[in-house]
């Protein structure tokens, strides 16, 4: 586990494009979904929160099979994908390793794709 947050750290710092988006959290962006609450999203906040701080939007956590209010992730209720309208999001961060793809076919529908980004393109 130490291995790999280690490797995220890294590529975090070391990434123009990333740090961009993720400057945005603290600077421009008001209301951030963060779609996956596995394990890989928590490490990943995680070392965001260690290479940089916590962010200032407001994060609503989402997940695909959690019914709303049933599961809690960072201490905050996890809403499910369909209780939610994501086009009131200003950016939208998929953060699964493993249903990143169901997420994407989950998210089709939203008007204004560039509110989307995969960290995963940033840090594999």
């Amino acid at each position: 586990m130490i291995e790999k947050k280690d490797f995220l750290i890294k590529n975090i710092r070391e990434d123009v494009m990333l740090d961009e988006v993720l400057s945005k959290l603290y600077e421009r962006y008001n209301k951030v979904a963060i779609y996956g609450t596995g394990d890989f999203a928590q490490i990943v906040i995680d070392v965001l929160e260690m290479a940089i701080g916590k962010f200032s939007a407001n994060i609503v956590y989402i997940d695909t099979y959690a019914k709303t209010g049933e599961k809690q992730f960072r201490n905050n209720c996890v809403f499910n994908y369909q209780d939610v309208d994501l086009d009131d999001f200003d950016k939208i961060i998929i953060m699964s390793e493993l249903y990143e793809t169901e997420i994407k076919r989950n998210i089709v529908h939203i008007g204004d794709r560039r509110k989307v980004v995969s960290l995963l393109q940033y840090i594999k």
